[in-house]
């Protein structure tokens, strides 16, 4: 899904999570890769993307590439969730 501005949510976070697995937070990719295959509505998976990318911002040992790309995906999707 698209926002009005262009950005690809299902890509954002795909690439997020393959560049997770670089790291060692791999397990947070495993939990993006779950969120976009579970088949759910839109809005299910925007809301699982989003707390599992909170998660990952919230460690310490975050590479800073990485952290950028969260924190850009998580505001991207909060945006979406928003009424």
């Amino acid at each position: 899904m698209k926002s009005t501005d262009g950005f690809e949510h299902h890509r954002e976070a795909l690439e997020l999570a393959d560049m997770l697995k670089m790291t060692p937070l791999a397990q947070y990719g495993v939990s993006l890769h779950d969120c976009i295959e579970s088949r759910g509505a839109v809005t299910e998976m925007f809301m699982c993307l989003r707390w599992h990318t909170g998660k990952l911002l919230e460690e310490e040992d975050c590479p800073e590439f990485v952290r950028a790309k969260a924190k850009r995906l998580w505001k991207e999707l909060d945006s979406q969730l928003q009424p």
